[in-house]
């Protein structure tokens, strides 16, 4: 008995120390946004009722009067960038500390994730349309509170796909779009990552990898949520998703849990929700039919606006050949230009992640906006 009182007390001590440094780091973060206020800047919450749902974005700059970037994050569920990167510099594919010198940089969490989540949210409202619907409307609350007829749009993976899109339809409301990890078609991308599956797995001998491979058979999973979470459980496990090697060391999914739940807008139930009830009302029936459908290779081939894209060599979940394809036949009459990002899967690495940050200060700069 004496043992076990011994180790819940431990129990208590190491719970107790989690929370003293959950604390000290969400004052750094506070006192940092403090100290961006008072030299001029804003770093702030703010609620937005959008497709009639109450929705958070998190905007941060230095000077409000720079132009507005809008960032739409992966996912669907995956709330990186977004609220809970107040105070954040490394937010995976992006940097931000000379990004806000730019921009008046926007990050929001879309429905179902983060401090968006909500019990209430109807299940239905979970559809591609609904989240570009979402995105427009965000994007005219942002014009309105900005007093600007234009905005920058970045979408990160999933965010592309939305933001895309948008920019394809609503020409007229952005300066320019910024994919990063773009998709293009998720369904074919999903069957390219499967193939590469099948051979890293022959090529590292990992025979469960392969016996679970082989039983899933070829995607597209539309209709079966076990196997598509299966096929990015391997694509994380045999590096897909992080790349790394004898020089390139990644700090891996580990960062993210710790930024969301240091964040000091963030609750720790909203961490939890977001990964467990959030992610499943996300990718919802409707939204994986809506993955299997989606095909920009088709449905865009023009962006009247200027393009520009940031892809890793080493995405295997993204499939680079697919965005190659994309970008030589897509008409861009003001201007296209994709860079290569040589250290990164499709979790960009720091150093892959500032060169993204560069390139989108110099693109903004050369548009001379």
């Amino acid at each position: 008995m004496v043992f076990v009182w011994i180790a819940l007390g431990l129990v208590i001590i190491a719970v107790e120390g989690l929370l003293l440094y959950r604390a000290y780091l969400q004052r750094r973060i506070r006192n940092q946004s403090k100290r961006l206020i008072a030299a001029g800047g804003i770093s702030s919450v703010e609620e937005v009722r959008l497709g009639g749902l109450k929705q958070y974005v998190l905007i941060q700059a230095e000077d409000a009067s720079k132009p507005v970037l809008l960032v739409l994050h992966g996912g669907p569920g995956m709330p990186v960038p977004g609220v809970g990167c107040r105070g954040v510099d490394w937010v995976f594919n992006l940097s931000t500390a000379e990004l806000i010198k730019h921009f008046t940089v926007v990050f929001r969490d879309q429905r179902g994730t983060g401090k968006t989540y909500a019990a209430e949210t109807p299940a239905s409202s979970m559809n591609m349309e609904q989240f570009l619907t979402d995105a427009s409307e965000l994007t005219d609350w942002l014009r309105a509170r900005f007093q600007t007829d234009k905005i920058f749009l970045s979408g990160v993976s999933w965010g592309s796909i939305i933001g895309i899109q948008l920019a394809h339809r609503y020409p007229d409301k952005f300066h320019a779009y910024i994919g990063i990890a773009q998709i293009v078609n998720w369904a074919e991308s999903d069957q390219i990552a499967y193939e590469w599956l099948l051979g890293r797995a022959q090529e590292t001998n990992n025979a469960k990898a392969l016996a679970e491979l082989k039983a899933m058979g070829l995607p597209p999973y539309t209709e079966d949520i076990a196997k598509w979470n299966q096929l990015r459980k391997w694509l994380f496990m045999l590096g897909g998703l992080i790349y790394e090697d004898g020089q390139i060391r990644h700090p891996g999914m580990p960062y993210l849990f710790k930024t969301l739940l240091a964040s000091p807008d963030y609750k720790i139930g909203d961490v939890i929700r977001t990964f467990t009830k959030g992610m499943k009302l996300s990718y919802s029936p409707q939204m994986l039919a809506d993955f299997g459908s989606y095909d920009a290779l088709s449905g865009i081939r023009r962006l009247d606006m200027p393009v520009c894209f940031f892809h890793s060599l080493h995405d295997r979940t993204i499939s680079g050949k697919l965005l190659q394809q994309f970008y030589e036949r897509l008409e861009a009459p003001q201007g296209k230009h994709l860079t290569w990002l040589e250290q990164s899967a499709h979790i960009y690495s720091p150093a892959d992640s500032r060169l993204v940050e560069k390139g989108v200060i110099e693109f903004k700069t050369n548009l001379h906006v």
